[in-house]
């Protein structure tokens, strides 16, 4: 759980990254909130 928050922190830290961080956050919502549960 902690390692997901340090992705979207290091997400705007990498400027270059910052797309890709996005799109893999993106789609991974999607699956995140049926996999908590």
């Amino acid at each position: 759980m902690k390692r997901r928050y340090v992705l979207i922190a290091i997400a705007p830290y990498k400027g270059h990254k910052r797309i890709k961080c996005r799109n893999y956050y993106f789609w991974r919502g999607s699956i995140e909130p049926n996999r908590r549960e």
